[in-house]
């Protein structure tokens, strides 16, 4: 597997760290956010900290189940790279709400970003996965797919370790702010070296009503048993660490 893929050669390169960034901000942030609550004992909507945290994982994932199908419809009816720069201006936008919130400690405020943060991800996902195929040659299918998971997961990984640690800095909230400022504009510089790729269906209607699509995926998904034991278990496996991520700040 060929690291120059994802070192300035060919048009993968981009896409790969547009969606490295994204993740790690999105991972930053919230753990972040969640610590900050748990080390702080922050009431809120008449709820303790602890349910705050279980609550905060909650609305972050909501807007995928909301706004994934519309996104699908999205990213097949416009041209993709210019829709990950408007994700990305959206993700600065979000990202200088989310200082604000930060500065003035108003968590009620920021738990309305981590669902804007969640909604602008939810955008990105379909984009970012249907792009692969258009910017690698079929034999680096494979590797293309390989190093975006590698990068999402690294990002997970180093965005929730640092999310922790910079809780215990002296005057922390402005590095939170700073931070997620940094990387949401890093994201948006990298989108603009992005190529232009194939309109896939510049036709298809946009459903704003999620559960006739999702009806309409799950009877695909059930066509064949190896595709719906696939995405049983993946979903199995994100939810397993989901709740495990929940409880970890308690």
């Amino acid at each position: 597997m060929s690291v120059k893929m994802i070192f300035g050669k060919g048009r993968f390169w981009p896409l790969f760290w547009v969606q490295f960034f994204g993740a790690l901000n999105d991972n930053f942030f919230k753990n972040a956010l969640v610590f900050l609550i748990t080390f702080q004992g922050i009431t809120l909507f008449g709820m303790e900290s602890q349910s705050l945290v279980s609550l905060a994982s909650g609305i972050f994932i909501l807007p995928y189940f909301i706004f994934s199908p519309i996104s699908g419809q999205i990213a097949d009816k416009y041209e993709k790279s210019q829709i990950v720069r408007y994700t990305k201006m959206l993700e600065i936008i979000i990202m200088i709400v989310a200082g604000i919130g930060f500065f003035i400690e108003e968590y009620s405020l920021l738990m309305v970003v981590l669902f804007l943060m969640g909604t602008q991800s939810a955008l990105f996902g379909p984009v970012k996965y249907s792009m692969i195929p258009e910017l690698v040659e079929e034999e680096e299918l494979i590797q293309g797919n390989a190093y975006v998971e590698l990068g999402t997961f690294l990002a997970i990984l180093i965005g929730t370790i640092a999310g922790g640690l910079v809780v215990a800095l002296p005057n922390a909230t402005p590095w939170i702010g700073g931070g997620v400022l940094g990387l949401a504009a890093i994201g948006y510089l990298i989108s603009l070296y992005l190529q232009p790729v194939a309109i896939a269906n510049p036709d298809i209607k946009l459903e704003a009503n999620p559960l006739p699509t999702m009806k309409h995926l799950w009877g695909i998904i059930r066509e064949q048993e190896a595709i719906f034991n696939s995405v049983f278990a993946i979903s199995w496996f994100w939810f397993i660490g989901a709740g495990i991520l929940s409880v970890l700040p308690i």
